[in-house]
């Protein structure tokens, strides 16, 4: 064969190579690319449960998810009330309760504890309950006392002014009437305390009755993520 016509054929097969090859090295790349990680998940538990969100705790990582929406591990929230949530991971379906964890077995809570997100002003207002009616509660650790105005205090049956003792209090429009009450239990999710110094004041103020240090002492405070959480040891 003449020199040339080899080394045409020579360049040929080169050619070809170098074309396979290159294919071949696009086609690793792009599924390199497509191919989803898989996170090796040890265990998932539910620190906090709201209506149609929930917080999870995945591999010591705390995660806020809503209905619909994934953790970068891979876990999708299908459903989520205070009680219950039903997540979907690795393909199956699985139902957590407040304080149970998907492992081997589950863990149950040492005592009892809730979650508090915050309202669009930065507020933690949740519902709980005076002598075991409902009422609206905002979280506040500068309010040395539970305190309510005088029409909330009716709204309870609350007999302020036969049972409460008389004092005088500054407040930030100025100085009011209000009367020093015990009232005999306040709840907030599943904590209770019994006895609980309160103070109701004479007019509006405040709107939402807040839940102040002698409820809070009771309890252990901590806030994370714009959620805040109390709980009680049993």
């Amino acid at each position: 064969m003449p020199i040339a016509l080899w080394l045409i054929s020579c360049s040929r097969v080169f050619n070809l190579k170098f074309v396979v090859l290159a294919k071949t090295l696009l086609i690793t790349l792009a599924l390199s690319f497509i191919s989803v990680p898989v996170c090796a998940i040890d265990r998932v538990e539910i620190l906090a449960l709201f209506n149609e969100r929930a917080v999870l705790l995945i591999n010591g990582a705390q995660h806020l998810l809503k209905v619909g929406s994934s953790s970068p591990e891979g876990i999708r929230l299908l459903s989520a009330t205070p009680k219950v949530a039903e997540i979907e991971w690795a393909g199956e379906r699985q139902t957590l309760y407040l304080s149970r964890q998907i492992s081997s077995g589950y863990t149950e809570a040492q005592g009892q504890a809730i979650a508090i997100p915050h309202n669009w002003q930065g507020q933690y207002v949740t519902e709980g309950a005076i002598n075991g009616r409902t009422v609206q509660f905002l979280v506040d650790t500068g309010a040395n006392v539970l305190a309510m105005n005088s029409h909330e205090a009716k709204n309870l049956g609350i007999d302020y002014l036969a049972e409460g003792n008389k004092i005088t209090i500054a407040t930030a429009s100025g100085i009011s009437t209000g009367y020093e009450i015990m009232l005999d239990s306040v709840s907030v999710g599943g904590i209770q305390v019994q006895q609980v110094k309160a103070t109701v004041l004479e007019g509006d103020y405040p709107q939402v009755t807040l839940l102040g240090m002698t409820f809070l002492h009771h309890v252990d405070l901590r806030e994370s993520s714009g959620i805040m959480y109390l709980e009680k040891d049993f």
